[in-house]
């Protein structure tokens, strides 16, 4: 709720045109809050608002798989016991990056319907920002594809950021651990 206004003006920032029967124009940041306030009003900044709390699921999902593919890529080896266990650099890897795919398959659609809300378009208001109603008219102008273009730019964008940070999760983890275990149990 509280970073919806930056979402906004970040996609209103990427996507401003000079070239259509309504040109926009932002020389930054604060002249795009500055328009869009004094033109649509406060309301603008939270176009878009429900598609992202959609997005919530995105983590539900995606840290139950990763924690599920860790166990079954066996990604800290096959010992029970802490002393003995191992990190499993690229079986960590392949567990981040395919738990980071299965969600982004099944919850991508929001990330575009959020998008579409944030724009200004020649869409009625009662369609683009409503959801339901963008939803069917997405489907029915341009077919259930719509509702994943640009997926493969966002796996390259976020697959690698995720295994990136799910990695270094667990071997920062795994070192405080051990410290721990040293701190608690001397030798």
């Amino acid at each position: 709720f509280c970073t919806n206004p930056i979402w906004v003006l970040k996609t209103r920032l990427m996507l401003q045109t000079h070239v259509s029967t309504n040109p926009t124009h932002y020389k930054g940041t604060w002249d795009a809050f500055r328009k869009i306030w004094r033109q649509e009003g406060i309301k603008s900044f939270y176009a878009g608002l429900v598609p992202s709390l959609l997005g919530l699921f995105h983590v539900a999902i995606h840290f139950p798989v990763y924690e599920r593919l860790k166990m079954t890529f066996k990604c800290y080896g096959d010992s029970d016991l802490r002393s003995e266990r191992t990190l499993h650099l690229g079986r960590l890897i392949l567990a981040s990056c395919c738990s980071k795919m299965v969600a982004s398959l099944i919850t991508y659609p929001h990330e575009i319907l959020r998008t579409r809300m944030q724009l200004k378009s020649s869409l009625p208001h009662t369609v683009q920002k409503r959801l339901f109603p963008l939803i069917k008219n997405t489907y029915q102008r341009e077919g259930f594809r719509a509702f994943y273009s640009g997926f493969a730019t966002n796996l390259f964008r976020t697959v690698p950021a995720s295994a990136i940070t799910l990695v270094s999760f667990e071997y920062v983890r795994d070192h405080i651990t051990s410290l721990n275990d040293n701190i608690l149990s001397p030798p």
